[in-house]
């Protein structure tokens, strides 16, 4: 499946999101849309903020967690 995009990495080249397994289907587009689910290891579940809110990548600055 074809994200759009390419996943964010870190300096390094090292990816930032790690997929979940997790596939949600739309149930009106059920036979064409899916959309894969990631999560993000610089993510303090706890805080709810970035670890590394300096170097997050473009689209970590243009959405919301």
């Amino acid at each position: 499946m074809r994200s759009g995009f390419d996943l964010p990495k870190d300096n390094d080249g090292n990816p930032l999101w790690k997929a979940t397994g997790e596939v949600l289907i739309p149930e009106e587009r059920a036979d064409t849309d899916r959309v894969i689910t990631y999560e993000c290891i610089n993510f303090n579940k706890d805080t709810g903020k970035c670890m590394d809110y300096e170097n997050r990548p473009h689209i970590c600055r243009t959405t919301t967690c």
